[in-house]
């Protein structure tokens, strides 16, 4: 039997679980249905076909490594590397090398027996996101973290991309969400956990106006950064229902239980994982 903390290490460690890989995501929005067929290869590259629009491509991989590249070099923003490390202005400081998970030189997680990560590195220079279709809860399905690390109201950053926290002082860390029924169980032939969550007062989302749960808590930090919901509110959900697929950490089911958006979510069926991808899939208007 599975329990709490393997849910929260699996929701951690899709990073570093998978290299590729191929889905289909239905999305269940106000009684409609959307699906898109997607290829990932890390790290940032991404092709999205949607039933009803143009496909989206996207090849941000380092083209000296011949599309495999592990690092990358991003402008920071204005003020951000500044404040978080307490040196002064970002466009004072040497621009850093940021890299991804995959990077061998990147810093390494803490590991559990089972291979899942119990602590993931505190250093602002891994990059965690994969390429974003629509909006960040895309990116957040990709890699789960905001259901298992919260932060404190008064952290520095949240943890879901990269933290200025001490990675020592992360155990220490609230849960993301309280989970009310956990089980094993498969999702579309493939091993996956599923819950019932609820979010805590620490749930961090990856980005406030697209979390995995809409709540409450998100709504607040929405309000935090300067864009507040309308009136009237909506009744968030009672509950919502998540599932991870056991052996890459993707969220591949989530529905809202109660409330104004009940019995909305999304589907996943992942077909394969770690294949050979070509760089002629990743390029504009080239067939899978």
């Amino acid at each position: 039997m599975t329990d709490t903390e393997t849910f929260r290490a699996l929701a951690r460690s899709s990073p570093w679980l998978w290299t590729s890989v191929r889905f289909s995501r239905t999305t269940i929005r106000q009684g409609e249905r959307s699906r898109v067929q997607a290829w990932i290869r890390r790290p940032g590259m991404m092709r999205a076909e949607p039933d009803d629009a143009p496909a989206v491509v996207i090849n941000g991989a380092d083209e000296s490594s011949g599309g495999r590249g592990t690092s990358m070099t991003m402008p920071a923003r204005p003020g951000f590397l500044g404040k978080i490390l307490g040196r002064g202005r970002a466009s004072e400081l040497n621009q850093p090398t940021f890299r991804t998970p995959q990077d061998p030189l990147a810093p390494q997680p803490v590991w559990r027996a089972d291979g899942l990560v119990a602590q993931r590195p505190g250093d602002l220079t891994v990059v965690y996101d994969d390429p974003m279709y629509q909006d960040y809860q895309w990116v957040a399905m990709l890699d789960p973290v905001e259901l298992a690390d919260g932060t404190e109201p008064d952290d520095a950053q949240s943890l879901t991309g990269g933290s200025s926290v001490d990675p020592s002082t992360l155990a220490s860390h609230p849960a993301a969400v309280d989970v009310i029924e956990l089980s094993e169980t498969e999702h579309h032939g493939r091993p996956a956990i599923e819950a019932l969550v609820l979010p805590t007062r620490a749930y961090s989302p990856r980005c406030s106006c697209c979390p995995l749960l809409f709540s409450a808590v998100s709504a607040a930090h929405m309000r935090e950064e300067g864009a507040p919901l309308p009136p009237p509110l909506p009744v968030f959900a009672e509950a919502y229902r998540v599932k991870l697929d056991r052996h890459t950490g993707i969220c591949v089911s989530l529905r809202d239980i109660g409330g104004d958006r009940d019995g909305e979510g999304f589907e996943v069926v992942i077909g394969e994982v770690d294949a050979e991808y070509s760089e002629t899939l990743f390029g504009a208007g080239s067939p899978p």
